[in-house]
Formats: C-alpha cells, structure tokens, sequence
C-alpha cells in the first residue's frame, strides 16, 4: 500500500510539475504579446475550511485490561482473574464543527465494534484416601475440572468537545469528553469426582455450569489528534482517545447439571442460581485510522 501510495503521489507531483510548467510559458506568451505577464497578478491560494457536518468510519485497536472476581473460590481459578482485554476493532464517527479563523470548534460522536477479550483457564486436581487405619486405607477419592472466565470489550463510544488549529490541509486537535463500553463476561465450570470404599463400591459425580453477563461501563475520555484534508471534503486522520471506566457489578445466572450414580442407579439435576461478578476495567488507550466526508466544508 507504502509503495502504490508513494507513485500515486510521484504521478502527482509530476503532473503538478509539468502543469505548472506550461502554465507559465504560456503566461509569459500571454505577457509579451500585451504588455504584461499575468505571473505578475495576485494569486489566490485555495483555502480548506473545515466548517461543516462529517461522517466516516475508521479502523481502531485498543489495549486495556480488566479484573474481574467473583463471591466463591474456584479451586482452578480462585476468587478472580487478571485479564488482557487488547483488540481490533472498527466502527463510524459524524460530528459538525466550525472554523473561525485558524481555530476549530466542534463536538464529535464515535462508536467502535468488535470482541476485544481474554480468557483465563484453570485447571484442577485433587484426590485422597480415607477410612485408613495402622493397616491402611479402605477408601479412596480422586476428583478433577475445568474452569474458564473470560472478558470482552464489545463496544465503545465517545462524544467529545473539540477544539483544534488549522493550516493549509491540516488540523490538529484536543478532544475530551463522555465515553461508555460495553463489557461482557463469561464463566465455565466442569468437573467429576469419584469415591471407592473396598468391599462396598464406588459413588461418582460430574457438574457443568456456565454463566454470562454484560453491562455498560460509564466514564470520560481525553485525547487528540490530526487530520489532513487528502481531496475535495475528504480528509484522512489519526485520532487517540484514554478512556477511564469505572467498575460495575455485573448480575446474571449461572445455569448448570449436576449428576451422580452410585453403582449403576443414577440421577441428575438442572439448576440456575444467580451469578454476580465485579468487572474492574483498566485504562483503556484507542488508536483510530479515520476516513472522513465533510459536507460544507472545502470550498
């Protein structure tokens, strides 16, 4: 892309260049026959101006991370869970703006989509013998599982004031504002367990749960970045935003089986219980690739 880019802009310069060259050769035929070159007129330089409603799209990653615990301990991941939340993602920006002089003032709105997550993952085991004399042990149990939680940032979303300088095709500028994401969670639980006593038999036990939530965190962003006017109303531009969040307790259910047999009768049972996690999210650093339509705007 570099290098497409790079004759795009050679052909340019040489068009510009060739252009320019016959332009004023024929100024200064032009001059000659009647008494003046038109080179010696006033040139009105074309100006951008930035005043005007946008809409684009952009391409953005962001690197963030999450805590997220839990009221009971899991003997594969414990009460909680560190998780790197980084990710693509892409989304639409629209914002109306106007420029006064150098300076630019406006309000934007952005929203990101994508499934930013992490998964932690515990793994388990435990076993022990019983009803044990000077002579040994009669019984003996042994048990295993699986637990997994996971977090995902689905969706973010600025509005900000911004205020910006511009010169020539560029504009830069600072932004802060509101910021929300949505932030989703997911747990699994599996496991079996097996107890034997000598001359009786054997009792066994298997368990599956998983449960979910999701809730929008709320907070404030600040940021900036620039953008360069590439054609008529068409611009290209980077834009940072840190976003702050703060923490949310998420509710859900946690629905499940639970099975047993003793010799060869068994039985199992579904059940929902209620599931809360507290989801702490880390500062979150956005980097956007913008593509913006203006309308209104360049002359």
């Amino acid at each position: 892309m570099a290098k497409r880019n790079s004759h795009v802009f050679l052909a340019v310069f040489f068009a510009f260049g060739a252009g320019f060259s016959g332009a004023a050769t024929a100024a200064d035929l032009w001059g000659a026959r009647d008494g003046g070159s038109i080179k010696d007129a006033p040139i009105v330089a074309r100006t951008v101006d930035w005043t005007g409603f946008y809409i684009g799209g952009q391409g953005s990653y962001q690197w963030s991370g999450a805590d997220v615990n839990w009221d009971y301990d899991l003997p594969g991941l414990g009460t909680g869970a560190s998780l790197s939340t980084d990710g693509w993602m892409g989304g639409v920006h629209a914002g109306v703006q106007k420029q006064i002089g150098r300076w630019v003032f406006g309000v934007d709105l952005s929203g990101d989509w994508g499934k930013s997550s992490d998964t932690a993952k515990g793994d388990w085991t435990d076993g022990g013998d019983f009803l044990c004399t000077g002579f040994g042990c009669a019984g003996r149990w042994d048990a295993a599982g699986a637990e997994s939680i996971r977090a995902s940032i689905d969706r973010i979303f600025t509005a900000s004031g911004r205020l910006g300088y511009a010169w020539d095709n560029w504009l830069v500028y600072a932004k802060g504002g509101y910021a929300s994401a949505e932030i989703s969670t997911a747990l699994k639980m599996a496991g079996e367990a097996e107890g034997c006593v000598l001359f009786v038999g054997c009792a066994s036990a298997a368990w599956d749960a998983k449960g979910s939530t999701e809730k929008t965190h709320q907070g404030w962003t600040l940021g900036g970045g620039v953008a360069y006017m590439i054609a008529r109303n068409v611009s290209f531009g980077v834009d940072y935003s840190y976003i702050n969040l703060g923490s949310e307790t998420h509710k859900g259910s946690l629905n499940g089986e639970v099975g047993g047999c003793v010799g060869n009768n068994c039985a199992g049972i579904d059940f929902t219980t209620d599931h809360r996690v507290r989801v702490n999210p880390d500062d979150i650093h956005m980097v956007s690739a913008r593509l913006t339509f203006h309308f209104n705007g360049t002359d």
